[in-house]
């Protein structure tokens, strides 16, 4: 599913919670206080927090709280209040808890997937190069898949991210060029 259509599908349940709040407020406002309507809210942001994105949870977390608080206001007053504060209280938590941990969720969420993601960057950035290479003892060539024979250089530039850059090591300049290698002792030794 393309990008834009889960965001016009989050979008689209996101207004349907909404309403659907809004409709819970309204039904808690003309019922009696111990009927607990707030508990509805409550799942109702359970729900919401499984699919939405971390700033709709907060959006949906703020606007739960505000409407048990409304319909707390709304409701008219009867005996035994004391009952109805603490559950006004403890759907208060519940709220701040579910979001919270919502929230917590989707960071860590969020964190797993960007590892994950540079994780299969990386291995698929990197090559590597595994078995027995079979090499000529004399060239130093290499026998490529094919069973054809190809350059050191050429088969690890072909399998792999090296380069290479050519320069001759102090025991193959003496042997290559006597002349040039007495030279060159002779002007590291003055220096």
């Amino acid at each position: 599913m393309a990008a834009r259509e889960t965001d016009t599908l989050m979008s689209a349940r996101f207004i349907l919670t909404i309403v659907a709040s809004c409709l819970l407020l309204a039904f808690d406002t003309v019922t009696p206080l111990p009927l607990a309507i707030w508990f509805l809210q409550v799942v109702l942001l359970w729900v919401t927090t499984l699919w939405a994105n971390r700033v709709q949870i907060r959006v949906a977390g703020l606007m739960t709280a505000a409407f048990i608080l409304l319909s707390f206001r709304l409701t008219p007053a009867v005996p035994g209040m004391a009952i109805h504060v603490s559950n006004l209280l403890f759907a208060l938590a519940a709220v701040f808890a579910i979001t919270q941990t919502s929230l917590h969720r989707k960071a860590s969420d969020e964190e797993r997937l960007s590892a994950a993601r540079e994780l299969a960057a990386s291995q698929a950035e990197l090559r590597v190069l595994k078995g027995y290479l079979p090499i000529c003892s004399s060239c130093k060539s290499i026998r490529n898949e094919a069973g054809d024979w190809e350059a050191l250089e050429n088969y690890i530039s072909n399998h792999s991210e090296a380069q290479f850059s050519h320069g001759l090591c102090s025991p193959c300049i003496k042997k290559l060029y006597p002349n040039l290698s007495s030279a060159l002792d002779k002007k590291s030794s003055s220096i």
